[in-house]
């Protein structure tokens, strides 16, 4: 998910509504990007002190309440918290007070010959437009592996072999959830790429054969997709894996290491992530 899609969840991470799934995503974020969260730090820190100001009351004169007061029944369209974080938490009386100044400004202008809109003054309100958002989310129950994209847009999503790049799935999904199972065809481990239009990279499962490799001795070279293979293989283990340098020779010989885990820590670059949920180890580069 881009930059710009996950600051659009600052808002609900906040308050303490987001929903469970889009949480991680965020959380994980946080612990690859500082600059994301650094972001979302002085955005907490702004509502804070927002929320801190004190309440003045203002009067508003009467030739001007009706007026104000029938600009502030439009509802107004949602902007992003980047956008409109100022206004976010001010009460009504400092909305009114915006909507005075606006008012006199407009009525002088007026008399002026200047064109100007009596009520809140707009010229200098910053243009709000959606920010499409799409979750794709790998998860494992079962042994079984299910990858399940939800998206608010029309967006098209790709299943192929990454070996081959033979196509094996494709999904057109217009603003909805569609789930994809990922089944092993094979005697070893399977890579499946799954591509979201409009995302720069993929997403690669590797899931393990309904029979468990036998093979004792952990020594090998080759790229990373290859030790993925292997260790998936041999753990009987799921991994997700989202990398620009999924090609990069590794090497595992002499290893001692006895879990899936401790492997993949010693011997990956050390730009990796690595973390582990509910049977799937997930990769990313940072």
């Amino acid at each position: 998910m881009s930059s710009n899609s996950l600051r659009d969840h600052f808002s609900a991470y906040y308050e303490g509504s987001l929903e469970p799934g889009l949480v991680v995503v965020l959380e994980n974020a946080f612990r690859t990007d500082s600059g994301l969260k650094a972001e979302y730090e002085r955005f907490s820190e702004t509502l804070d002190s927002l929320g801190h100001m004190a309440i003045e009351d203002i009067p508003i004169p009467n030739f001007l309440s009706d007026r104000i007061q029938s600009r502030l029944n439009v509802e107004a369209p949602k902007a992003r918290w980047y956008e409109l974080v100022w206004i976010r938490q001010l009460g009504f009386t400092a909305v009114a007070a915006t909507a005075i100044i606006g008012a006199v400004v407009a009525i002088q202008s007026k008399d002026s010959g200047t064109v100007a809109q009596a009520g809140v003054a707009t010229s200098n309100q910053p243009q709000v437009s959606t920010q499409a958002t799409d979750i794709l989310k790998v998860s494992v129950e079962g042994g079984n592996a299910t990858a399940t994209f939800t998206g608010s847009t029309s967006k098209s999503v790709i299943v192929t072999d990454h070996e081959s790049q033979k196509l094996l799935k494709k999904y057109d999904v217009t603003a909805g959830t569609v789930q994809i199972g990922l089944e092993n065809p094979g005697a070893e481990a399977f890579v499946f790429q799954v591509d979201v239009t409009g995302e720069k990279r993929p997403t690669l499962v590797v899931v393990p054969p309904v029979t468990r490799s036998t093979t004792s001795d952990l020594k090998g070279t080759g790229g990373v997709i290859d030790l993925l293979k292997y260790v998936s293989d041999r753990f009987n283990v799921h991994i997700q894996i989202t990398a620009d340098n999924v090609k990069d020779t590794v090497r595992w010989d002499g290893i001692k290491s006895t879990s899936a885990n401790e492997i993949l820590e010693e011997v990956l670059p050390k730009n990796f992530t690595i973390q582990e949920s509910d049977g799937l180890i997930v990769i990313q580069d940072r």
